[in-house]
């Protein structure tokens, strides 16, 4: 952050398993499917986000609009999926616009992507200590 400000910026590459899908492509049905069944196979997704975000208030209550803009790849990993039946595309891009509202406390995503969030990394033990915790211990 700067100040109020929050730009950031996020990359993602990650395989997604691909269920038997509930309806067609831009119906509501796309997005269900059985959790319990197997995957018929898996994609490969690289994502790119360029964000912006600004603490429009402080605490308790902190409101914080954002934009967000995505490009998406995909490609077929496993189990003979082709995205562009999926998705329509193997390439898009996406925009979001928001705003989250947090209620008392330092607000905290869920999930990291490779960067130790404040909170995280406040409550971990250096190596030194727990060398030191450990040996204290074992005496």
């Amino acid at each position: 952050m700067r100040g109020r400000h929050q730009p950031y910026a996020r990359a993602e590459y990650a395989t997604r398993p691909e269920f038997e899908r509930s309806g067609p492509s831009g119906t509501d049905g796309f997005y269900r499917y059985d959790h319990d069944a197997e995957p018929l196979g898996a994609t490969r997704w690289v994502i790119g986000t360029l964000g912006y975000g600004f603490e429009a208030t402080g605490f308790p209550a902190s409101l914080r609009p954002f934009a967000e803009l995505q490009y998406h790849a995909v490609r077929a990993e496993r189990g003979g999926i082709r995205p562009e039946l999926l998705f329509g595309q193997r390439r898009f891009w996406a925009v979001t616009l928001g705003a989250r509202l947090f209620l008392g406390g330092d607000p905290m995503r869920m999930g990291t992507y490779g960067v130790l969030d404040p909170m995280t990394e406040m409550h971990r033990t250096p190596p030194s200590m727990a060398t030191m915790n450990h040996s204290a211990h074992e005496d």
